[in-house]
């Protein structure tokens, strides 16, 4: 029985690395069909008795367990492709992925993918509290296996513990990131140590993000000739974008736009594509309604020394999104061509739509080989047509926050001012869609461009002019930002100065401590660090 059915799970595993999803489902059923009738494995030790294999019933229902989490798993790729956790929160996909991941659990409650998963479908549709209790039975189970080694060691490994060791890292850093920004920072501080974590961001930064507060409004920065830095480095703009511009760029961007889809957006960042849009800021005249926000921003910089910019956009739905790393904007072909580090002289983020609850832009004081840590940091929350700019070689990303789940979404479009075009100096491909590449031409699997006509944007020539002019938008006004001293702390450190001793993890089976988690890649947002150079690290060439 337990035999056959892993001969089938194998023949799925084999059609499903190929692609063939369809025939891999089909497999992955006729294994847990050959299971027979199933005894729930009761304790996880069941898997590895003192003396011998485990028994045939406890052998099924793990494949069985294990079976169903696969075709979970199968599901939730269709779920994510019909834009889940963006939209499509309630699609036949998702329930049948998360009825699934049920079953996988009843048959052996220990399947650390099956709890895994389950977490984030519950994280990403704005279920905190079922998340950390599905996170919390995951990160109670063991990742060492206990047992003598024997002719059993392999298949545990396989069946097991590889598997499990994944899925505990991925829920531990989902589970101290929500801990994190629900302020339950003396309950995240094991979890962070489970990864020799050392550093994060502070409680002050946190309970900022998630209630907003007013400071004093910065002094205006005066115009500046090449080669000066800016002063102040952060500064937020209220009505910084036409009414007209700001219509046209929310529908062009809306969640289900043909953006989205026809440039891959919601695969890009897992594939590791990364395209951006280029604009010669010097240009007589804009030739989109995104040029002409451009052109229409440009003088708010306060600075005669923009030559070119470059322009991408951002979508997140409120609630449910767990940030965005933070990193450095830097022109990366430049670096991988000649080892120049060449950042934007100034970065800057245009808030369409989202609220202070859709989580703020943090900025620190932070520079890409400085060696230091970073003293100081601001927070802007965002305010529909808002401007915020910012020092382009500075530190920064997104914090995720507790708020209402509904329809809305965080929509940005974010520029990157530059000094100098750096498109030739740059080692990257000419593909269609790169880092500052153009617009591309309207085609039939191409239509985006049409959503972002300039005529609808600007309205005629006399608005044309209005919105693209050199001088001050006449409605724009500056507002506080919020500024934090010490961002940074040690995970050593729980909240209110209370040491907490790190001490080796024992396993529930055995004397032996478990090793340090890996951090899983897609999940490390650098808002905890083992060193102050983590951030610097991923930028080097």
């Amino acid at each position: 029985m337990a035999d056959d059915a892993e001969a089938w799970f194998y023949a799925a595993q084999d059609a499903a690395d190929v692609g063939r999803a369809r025939d891999a489902a089909r497999l992955y059923e006729r294994a847990i069909d050959a299971c027979g009738t199933l005894h729930p494995i009761a304790r996880d030790a069941d898997l590895w008795p003192r003396a011998g294999p485990p028994s045939a019933s406890a052998r099924a229902a793990l494949i069985a367990s294990v079976a169903s989490n696969a075709l979970g798993e199968l599901r939730l790729d269709e779920a994510l492709e019909a834009g889940f956790p963006s939209r499509a929160h309630d699609c036949e996909p998702l329930r049948a992925a998360v009825a699934r991941f049920e079953a996988a659990l009843r048959a052996w409650p220990y399947n650390a993918p099956a709890l895994c998963s389950l977490a984030q479908i519950c994280r990403d549709s704005g279920r905190a509290e079922q998340a950390l209790a599905l996170l919390d039975r995951l990160l109670a189970l063991s990742t060492l296996d206990a047992a003598q080694d024997d002719a059993c060691s392999a298949w545990r490994a396989a069946w097991v513990f590889t598997p499990r060791r994944a899925a505990v890292a991925a829920g531990a850093m989902t589970a101290a990131l929500v801990r994190s920004q629900r302020g339950e920072h003396a309950a995240a501080t094991p979890i962070l140590r489970r990864f020799g974590l050392r550093l994060r961001l502070s409680p002050a930064v946190w309970a900022a993000a998630a209630a907003p507060a007013s400071h004093a409004l910065p002094c205006p920065a005066p115009r500046l000739t090449a080669g000066q830095a800016a002063v102040p480095p952060v500064r937020l703009f209220a009505d910084a974008v036409p009414p007209a511009l700001a219509s046209t760029l929310c529908a062009a961007f809306a969640p289900g736009a043909a953006f989205w889809r026809q440039t891959g957006y919601h695969t890009a960042s897992v594939e590791k594509r990364y395209f951006t849009f280029f604009y010669d800021v010097r240009a007589a005249r804009p030739s989109n309604a995104v040029e002409a926000l451009i052109a229409h921003l440009h003088p708010l910089l306060a600075r005669d020394d923009v030559a070119c910019a470059e322009w991408w956009a951002h979508t997140r739905p409120v609630g449910r999104h767990p940030g965005h790393e933070l990193h450095y904007d830097l022109e990366e072909g430049v670096m991988e061509a000649s080892g120049r580090v060449l950042h934007p002289l100034v970065s800057s983020v245009v808030y369409l739509s989202g609220s202070a609850k859709s989580g703020p832009t943090i900025v620190l004081d932070e520079r890409l080989d400085a060696g230091q840590l970073a003293r100081r940091c601001w927070l802007a929350h965002p305010r529909t047509r808002a401007l915020l700019t910012f020092d382009g070689a500075l530190l920064h990303g997104v914090l995720p926050v507790d708020g209402p789940v509904g329809d809305e979404h965080r929509l940005t479009l974010l520029v990157a001012w530059y000094g100098e075009d750096a498109r030739r100096a740059s080692s990257r491909r000419r593909s269609a869609l790169r880092p500052q590449g153009a617009v591309p031409r309207v085609s039939r699997r191409t239509t985006w461009p049409l959503d972002i006509p300039l005529d609808m944007a600007c309205g005629g020539e006399e608005e044309l002019a209005q919105a693209t002019a050199s001088a001050l938008p006449a409605t724009t006004r500056e507002l506080p930002i919020v500024e934090i001293d010490h961002p940074w702390e040690e995970v050593t450190m729980a909240p209110h100065g209370v040491a907490v001793h790190a001490r080796p993890r024992r396993s529930a089976l055995g004397a032996r401590a478990e090793a340090a988690l890996e951090i899983p890649t897609h999940l490390d947002q650098h808002f905890f660090l083992r060193s102050p150079d983590d951030v610097a690290c991923r930028h080097r060439v």
